[in-house]
């Protein structure tokens, strides 16, 4: 690797460990003023948020489910085939 390439890649570290900082800093104020929703905007984006983790978690344990259970199983599943007619009559 050159040196403007690790200059590079240190640049971009910084940056993300300086927004990642800053974040931190930001949510440890709002946990020391004991307001962590300082708008509806703030509740709403909370909500949608854990909506989207519950829904995740739900199909997570649907998969779990699906195979623990379905796979055991010794029936034969069977699909159905398809026959295609390729031929030019239908033109």
């Amino acid at each position: 690797m050159t040196e403007h390439t690790l200059e590079k890649i240190s640049t971009f570290l910084f940056i993300i460990i300086w927004s990642f900082y800053g974040t931190l800093l930001h949510i440890y104020s709002r946990l020391k003023s004991k307001q962590l929703f300082q708008s509806d905007w703030d509740i709403a984006s909370f909500a949608i948020f854990f909506i989207f983790i519950g829904m995740v978690l739900l199909l997570v344990v649907l998969v779990i489910i699906r195979c623990c259970c379905c796979c055991c199983c010794d029936e034969k599943i069977i699909k159905a085939s398809f026959t295609y007619n390729y031929s030019m009559s239908h033109c």
